[in-house]
């Protein structure tokens, strides 16, 4: 794990005894708060009151706040963990020494909590997996207070609080649930997500929709713990009648231990648990099946406590049996065990224990119809490694279980040995589990509130109780799967948990060959498609048991990508949103479904499916990228003189039909265009002068090459005709006035049949007039007002005020009639004089401007 030091708050404090008789406390700082920069990830931390936990003297009543702030620089979300490095609590007393975290955008905590005794020094996570996003900033504060009890305190005089606050980079992997799916329901519903710290005392806290974090193999896990009052699922039903006979022994007066049996005879005539034979219905075939969530794995899956035939139930057992009825070897506190001889041998796993032979049976009977919902790579640990004295296999040690639940109160998720993963998937465990089914662990009671050799105080932890606040199993104490210790004579010692008597939900252990209550444990695919509930008693979470497939989609330059839960015959929906720079249009489509908008539907799913799409590059028309391109955009007013600068990168505007339009003027040098082949397969170059008001760009032809000085097609009369004010047109009717000409104009002037014949034969001939404007307009301005003059004269000889508006519709040459006369047959004609003014020429004046020059400064 990455570790940054925060400094924050510097907690190591030596205690010296002030008086024997009140407990005080002088409390020296060891350290010097600082500011820190995570500087690989752009995270600052800042102090706001240097940080320090302690007064110059603690006393009963003391209490101390620090603040600090979390700010993310950076250009993506972070994941921290808060921690106290190098963290030691010999305070003796419970509960009194106590701590709470609040935050207004962070991680939040409502009440204050014990900090948990460590008598060496541990890295003691605070906080798991806490996300801030960019540019935010994250302002805490952390309360430290020694309450002042009624109880006797002084024997916490003279011990020490010590260690420092850090953020570490959250590393652990992150479990991600699919849309629909009962984890990400499980997930969405408890919106408070905290972390416990102390497992020395019981936890009993009633809370709804509250989840606690912690990590298995290194990802982040969510259980619950205490009262909890939404962790309830319906799930399977009994597929036969469950009836059993339970006999006790003589000398078990609180009837804690007890074996079913099935018939009364078979009880009454056994040569141990032969009295008292009672009858026990557990089920009938058809009864429901209700659980209480533990937890979630590490493969994602959800872990279940097996609870009842309903939520009031007091008999949340399969049978009662001993774990293994053989003893005097201490591999026999194996839920599956090998030989004698060593600890490996024990490991080999060839022989199953009684209560898993017990187990398998009714899952067989009940469950095996629902495997497909069930995970066969969630990991039951059945811990056999040694916590403390040596291995022996008929004398006295203790597992590992011992240590983390007695003497230092530190349970785990984590199954050290691949052995003790108890799996039907090899790759995730041992592998050696016919159906997925097993146990709960001595652990896993830990986390939801037990405490080894502790009762619970009311109201009591959700793994005890039913929905009513009484026992789930009565009397009797259930089993667990977690080895505790080797008694000297060999017997094995596995955790269990007391039912109904003065140690209500007592986290204990039992001798392997004592029979005891079974509550097995499942865990469901977290992807299961969600039903129904809140995870209420009244409402439990129930899932899909009818076919249901999963559906990935990956989603190529865009977002939007992940995994989708689907009942049979319904539809797979994504929300996906292309990247910048590509277009909401399916280049790709794999799985043949359809996009609307930002929602792509994969319509009546029968089968599971792996799916892709891609969407098309938006290729940047040539319009954007001249607009892109041009920094400068300027307005010209006057066209009076010539213009002729030379410029790059400069556009200047106008008015076209009320729009906007762009164009170059002066010696611009950046509006060449390569365009086209001619008949001879020679490229064709052009000049940009200008946008036009429907969006297309205006080119003047340039010959085949930058440098030419032969940037023409030919030479023509413009009519072969004179002597008639008709022949100015570019097409005509008759002659005789303008409004001849203007009327049916089916006759081409000679220039235009000269440009239609090469447009033929070069563009049109190699397939470009796909690329051409239809609806541009060519503007033929033959407006005049006297019958000599035409309207050119005046707006650029006599008033010098070009204009790119075609005030007539018979004059704006056009192939498409919205825009025009639709009288061409190809988009093609000539450069007006409003357009050689707007480019920097001036009527009757040299003006060398882009449309003189080629790109060597020559004509």
């Amino acid at each position: 794990m990455k570790k940054f030091d925060l400094g924050i708050i510097v907690t190591t404090l030596i205690i010296i005894v002030f008086s024997s008789s009140l407990a005080f406390f002088a409390a020296k700082v060891v350290g010097t708060p600082k500011d820190i920069n995570l500087i690989a990830k752009n995270v600052s931390i800042k102090l706001t009151n240097g940080g320090l936990i302690g007064d110059a003297v603690i006393s009963p009543g003391w209490n101390k706040i620090n603040s600090f702030t979390v700010t993310n620089n950076s250009k993506e979300s972070f994941r921290y963990n808060i921690i106290i490095k190098d963290y030691i609590n010999t305070f003796e007393t419970v509960g009194n020494l106590q701590y709470k975290i609040t935050s207004t955008n962070g991680y939040n905590m409502s009440d204050f909590e014990e900090l948990p005794k460590s008598t060496e020094n541990r890295d003691l996570v605070l906080a798991y997996n806490i996300s801030i996003d960019k540019d935010t900033t994250q302002n805490y504060t952390v309360e430290i207070k020694y309450i002042n009890s009624e109880e006797d305190q002084s024997a916490d005089m003279g011990k020490t609080l010590g260690g420092t606050l850090y953020i570490t980079e959250n590393t652990n992997k992150i479990v991600t649930y699919n849309n629909g799916s009962i984890g990400s329901k499980l997930l969405s519903d408890n919106t408070t997500k905290l972390t416990r710290v102390n497992f020395d005392s019981v936890y009993t806290k009633t809370n709804t929709n509250t989840l606690f974090t912690s990590t298995e193999d290194n990802t982040l896990v969510y259980y619950f713990a205490g009262d909890a009052k939404n962790n309830w699922v319906k799930f399977g039903t009994w597929n036969e009648d469950k009836t059993v006979v339970i006999g006790r022994l003589s000398w078990d007066t609180t009837k804690l231990m007890g074996k079913s049996y099935s018939t009364m005879s078979e009880c009454t005539s056994a040569s141990d648990f032969n009295l008292n034979c009672t009858t026990v219905e557990l089920a009938k075939k058809g009864d429901p099946m209700y659980w209480r969530i533990v937890r979630t794995n590490s493969d994602g899956s959800i872990k279940l406590l097996y609870s009842g035939t309903n939520p009031n139930s007091e008999t949340a057992y399969i049978a009662m049996n001993e774990f293994t009825a053989k003893s005097k070897d201490t591999m026999y506190v194996g839920y599956m065990y090998g030989i004698i001889g060593s600890l490996e041998n024990n490991r080999l796993n060839t022989n199953d224990s009684d209560i898993k032979k017990i187990i398998d049976s009714w899952y067989k009977i009940n469950l095996k119809s629902y495997e497909d919902y069930i995970s066969d790579s969630a990991i039951y640990c059945n811990d056999r490694e040694v916590g403390e004295g040596t291995y022996q296999a008929n004398g006295e040690f203790f597992y590992g279980a011992y240590t983390r639940l007695k003497t230092n109160k530190t349970p785990t998720y984590n199954c050290s040995n691949k052995s003790d993963k108890f799996t039907v998937n090899s790759n995730a465990g041992n592998g050696k589990l016919i159906y997925p089914v097993a146990l709960l662990t001595g652990d896993e009671i830990s986390y939801a509130g037990g405490v080894k050799d502790f009762g619970l105080n009311e109201p009591y932890s959700y793994y005890y109780s039913n929905s009513l606040g009484n026992s789930s199993v009565g009397a009797n104490f259930w089993w667990l799967m977690s080895p505790y210790l080797t008694a000297s004579n060999g017997t094995g010692g596995i955790n269990g948990v007391h039912g109904l008597d003065e140690f209500n939900g007592y986290l204990g252990y039992n001798s392997s060959d004592y029979s005891s209550a079974i509550r097995p444990v499942i865990s469901i695919n977290a992807n299961n498609i969600y039903k129904s509930g809140n995870g209420s008693s009244a409402s439990p979470y129930e899932i899909e048991t009818t076919a249901s497939y999963e559906v990935t989609l990956t989603v190529n330059n865009g977002t939007g990508s992940g995994k989708v839960n689907v009942k049979e015959g319904n539809n797979a929906t994504f929300t996906v949103t292309p990247s910048s720079g590509y277009l909401a249009e399916l280049e790709t489509n794999a799985c043949g479904g359809t996009l609307s908008g930002s929602t792509y539907t994969i319509s009546n799913v029968t089968s599971s499916k792996t799916c892709s799409i891609s969407f098309k590059k938006e290729i940047p028309t040539l319009y954007t990228k001249l607009i892109t391109d041009k920094s400068t955009v300027l307005t010209r007013t006057d066209f009076s003189t010539a213009f002729i600068t030379r410029n790059t990168k400069t556009l200047y505007t106008a008015r076209e039909d009320g729009t906007t339009v762009y164009y170059f003027a002066g010696n611009a040098t950046d509006n060449w265009v390569k365009f086209g082949k001619n008949e001879s397969n020679q490229d064709l170059f052009w000049r940009i002068i200008r946008t036009n008001s429907e969006g297309s760009v205006r080119l003047l032809y340039h010959g085949t090459s930058t440098t030419a000085t032969d940037a023409y097609i030919g030479t023509s009369k413009f009519n072969s005709y004179a002597y008639n004010i008709g022949y100015v047109s570019y097409m005509y009717g008759s002659s005789g006035s303008i409004a001849n000409a203007r009327a049916n104009q089916k006759n081409s002037s000679t220039i235009k049949t000269t440009i239609d014949n090469w447009y033929t034969s070069n563009l049109e001939a190699k397939g470009y007039t796909k690329y051409l404007s239809r609806t541009a307009v060519y503007c033929n301005d033959r407006s005049t007002p006297d019958n000599y003059d035409f309207e050119a004269f005046t707006r650029l000889k006599t008033n010098k005020t070009p204009t790119y508006d075609c005030a007539t519709t018979e004059d704006k040459f056009t192939v498409d009639t919205s825009t025009g006369n639709g009288k061409l047959t190809y988009p093609i004609a000539l450069m007006t004089a409003d357009e050689v003014s707007f480019a920097g020429g001036l009527y009757s004046t040299n003006a060398p401007t882009w449309y003189y020059y080629n790109s060597a400064n020559g004509s």
